[in-house]
């Protein structure tokens, strides 16, 4: 009954954490419900995010705790982006995704800002397609995950290449900006997504959320091996 306002992306992406723990291989964030989130979203929370580093492999963890005395409904996700090494004689061009499972996957259409669920396809992605800066001129490519999940960014022309593994994330999204050009990709895990074309702006109605009892708590997460070896 109550009308909620946050940015895009929601509003953990502009809060403050406080360092609960840290060591020479991870380190805890922790967001708790304060004023400010309250003005946003009306939920009593706590939100740690967990990054743990085992030589060439980082590890995001995302752990949610209501701590409210209702129901609590969320999405979050990551939004890492990685550097496109251009020296060489290398340029984005040079770089593809790689899926593993090597099969077709559900593409959902973005009509910024929003989702056209209804239109939604089956994209082959049983090979390697290649990044280019054209290739978000329509914003971010969104795919629906129906099983655990690898995908690459690769380039033939040296070893480098990244790998975001995610176990049971329903959602990714392949993004780049477009028209500037930057030498940079992003490959997101999402537990949650935007406000489909036909959203009638009712939380417990949007698609892809996430609900949790009273003192239940939620986690997921995702890793991303690098390697960085040249020819």
């Amino acid at each position: 009954g109550k009308t909620y306002h946050m940015g895009q992306h929601g509003f953990a992406r502009d809060a403050q954490f406080t360092v609960e723990e840290q060591d020479d291989k991870h380190i805890v964030f922790l967001l708790t419900s304060n004023e400010d989130t309250k003005k946003m979203y009306p939920f009593d929370f706590e939100l740690r995010v967990t990054y743990t580093l085992i030589n060439n492999l980082l590890s995001e963890h995302f752990t949610v705790t209501n701590t409210d005395t209702k129901e609590m409904i969320f999405g979050i996700g990551g939004h890492p982006g990685f550097n496109l090494p251009t020296d060489n004689g290398l340029t984005k061009n040079d770089y593809y995704f790689k899926f593993d499972p090597s099969m077709d996957h559900v593409k959902i259409p973005l009509k910024a800002p929003y989702l056209d669920w209804d239109n939604r396809s089956l994209l082959a992605t049983d090979s390697m397609f290649e990044i280019s800066d054209e290739l978000f001129k329509d914003d971010a490519w969104v795919f629906e995950l129906k099983q655990p999940n690898k995908i690459s960014i690769r380039t033939d022309k040296s070893d480098y290449h990244i790998n975001v593994k995610m176990e049971n994330a329903p959602f990714v999204g392949l993004w780049s900006q477009y028209p500037k050009s930057g030498n940079y990709i992003c490959v997101e895990p999402w537990w949650g997504i935007a406000d489909t074309l036909d959203s009638d702006g009712q939380l417990e109605h949007k698609r892809g959320m996430n609900h949790i009892a009273p003192k239940e708590v939620w986690e997921n997460g995702f890793t991303i091996a690098f390697h960085d070896k040249a020819k």
